[in-house]
């Protein structure tokens, strides 16, 4: 073995070393990016999914207010309560979150929603033009108790598909919206 031959083993060896060393860095560097940007994925999909319930259920706490009022309007004739017509407005969804880390099937709940209450507001509108306001007034308690518990359905879903704590008023504004249902069947007519 003479000197040129030594220089071919070490100079081989030092490029093999060294492609294997730039191989498993770049292995162990991307699977590490796949793992912060997982974790990062799933952070701003949890945060974006509570922030979506909290928005939705301060939405139905409105829906169950707007229609108690209703029912007491009726109920009292007049002497309780306002008689409304026009479903309350979704608050803004956020803006400054990325969608895409949401579940897809939820994010579409959630953004369908606006148009499902834009349509219900529409049956409101229809029956005022037939009857009157009052029978608007009328159609808006069947409508917000749907539409109420619609949005508290989706806010359920968000919390439970994320690993959230449920809305620890849920259960007691979903009977309020089932026990006006009841009610309302002999209060209004």
């Amino acid at each position: 073995m003479n000197f040129t031959d030594i220089i071919k083993i070490v100079l081989g060896t030092g490029v093999l070393s060294a492609i294997l060393n730039s191989i498993i860095s770049h292995y162990l560097t991307s699977r590490n990016e796949e793992k912060i940007e997982s974790n990062r994925v799933k952070r701003e999909g949890t945060f974006l999914a509570i922030r979506l319930a909290t928005t939705l259920e301060g939405f139905a706490h409105e829906c169950q207010n707007l229609m108690a009022s209703n029912q007491n309007y009726f109920t009292t004739g007049g002497a309780v309560g306002n008689m409304y017509i026009m479903l309350p407005k979704i608050p803004e969804y956020p803006t400054d979150s990325d969608w895409k880390c949401l579940n897809v099937d939820l994010a579409e709940a959630a953004l369908s929603f606006r148009n499902e209450v834009k349509e219900a507001q529409y049956y409101i509108d229809f029956e005022i033009e037939i009857n009157d306001n009052e029978g608007g007034a009328n159609e808006f308690i069947v409508v917000s108790r749907r539409i109420g518990i619609a949005s508290l359905k989706i806010a359920e879903l968000l919390r439970k598909n994320y690993g959230l704590p449920e809305y620890k008023h849920a259960l007691e504004l979903m009977n309020v919206f089932e026990y006006k249902e009841d009610g309302a069947a002999r209060d209004i007519k």
